[in-house]
């Protein structure tokens, strides 16, 4: 697991299952009906993509990829 990374568990602490392996950098949404998450994560230095991950397979997809612009 990465640092960041988001995870799923019952309310009950049971059936832990992580959706997103790459790390979470820059916020995560849950789409209106809940049945996919999208989020933003640093790959490699100074590169990024954004995902959507489907809940109920697990299946990621990469939906952006791009240079991350750090601020300051």
């Amino acid at each position: 697991a990465s640092i960041g990374d988001v995870w799923l568990v019952k309310p009950d602490g049971r059936g832990a299952r992580r959706l997103t392996s790459t790390g979470v950098f820059g916020g995560w949404s849950w789409s209106h009906d809940s049945r996919s998450l999208t989020y933003a994560s640093i790959l490699s230095r100074g590169q990024g993509a954004a995902f959507v991950v489907d809940v109920a397979s697990g299946r990621t997809r990469t939906i952006a990829t791009g240079n991350v612009v750090s601020e300051g």
